[in-house]
């Protein structure tokens, strides 16, 4: 059980939901497969594989897992039988099919379809850590994590959350980062980085495997570009690639980390185990990042 991506979400006031509520609440959406008319379900599944709880409580968070299944009907497909239908109808009917229509004959074909569809489905996991107000979504996209907010403010009935920002912006603290070789404390450089150009965005240059104070990449920053990704390593447990829009991408809990915890037989409790020990890792790991970029915005 290890994120690879963080999308950083703060409750405006203490999220008092009790387990046990939270678990009532996540138990009136379960996962459905999709029926033959169905063009995509979504509902929580546990958590913990092979657990009788939606929920999964562990080191004073709560881990969730939303499940999405999609039926893969490409458009191609169903442009091609829409084409065919309509040049039958036209030729039977000796009349010409126009736009209305049409869009009821493509309703009609894709319902046809839908029950020959293959089907596809993603799991999307996020942890509720009560001691510090966060909820943080494994997920480098907002429409996916918003997808999860949206179905468990369904499901509760309110959800107070907003995205972290912080007082300083992100893409000037990483410039001055790569650009003074200084950084908080228990944080290096890693090797890789995307600079733009401060008035031009399409002007981009990435670098990966150097050293990020080389004089070459150091010279794209003295002709105004700034720094828009930047890979962090921390305290010799996390590596990650902070973004300008305070998302963290590609995040690795090192082997030395792993390396660390108790060896475990049984799968639910190494489970268990790791979830604990990254919800710690990255709560000590966001008390460090946070105050260097300025502190979080309060309402």
């Amino acid at each position: 059980m290890w994120f690879k991506n963080i999308l950083l979400y703060r409750f405006s006031k203490p999220f008092d939901v009790s387990d046990d509520d939270l678990e009532q609440a996540l138990s009136n959406t379960p996962f459905v497969p999709c029926g033959s008319q169905d063009l995509a379900r979504i509902g929580w599944v546990q958590a913990m594989p092979n657990s009788e709880l939606l929920s999964h409580a562990a080191n004073g968070c709560i881990l969730l897992c939303l499940r999405k299944q999609q039926k893969i009907l490409p458009g191609a497909a169903v442009a091609e039988a829409l084409e065919e239908k309509i040049a039958e109808l036209e030729k039977e009917q000796a009349r010409k099919i126009y736009r209305k229509e049409r869009k009821q004959l493509k309703e009609e074909i894709t319902l046809t379809l839908l029950p020959r569809a293959l089907t596809r489905s993603s799991r999307c996991y996020a942890y509720i850590d009560r001691r510090n107000g966060w909820l943080l979504v494994d997920s480098g996209s907002h429409t996916r994590a918003e997808e999860l907010l949206t179905q468990l403010r369904n499901d509760l009935g309110t959800l107070s959350v907003q995205p972290v920002q912080t007082n300083s912006q992100p893409v000037t603290i990483m410039t001055d980062w790569l650009q003074s070789g200084q950084l908080p404390a228990n944080f290096t450089l890693g090797q890789q980085c995307e600079l733009r150009d401060s008035q031009e965005s399409s002007n981009i240059v990435r670098v990966r495997g150097q050293e990020l104070c080389s004089d070459e990449v150091l010279q794209h920053l003295t002709v105004g570009k700034q720094v828009a990704k930047l890979e962090l390593l921390w305290h010799e447990a996390i590596e990650c690639i902070l973004g300008d829009d305070l998302i963290i991408r590609r995040l690795r809990f090192t082997d030395a980390l792993r390396e660390r915890m108790d060896s475990q037989d049984d799968e639910r409790a190494a489970f268990d185990q790791e979830f604990a020990v990254m919800t710690m890792e990255l709560s000590k790991f966001l008390d460090g990042l946070l105050p260097a970029l300025g502190g979080i915005i309060e309402d």
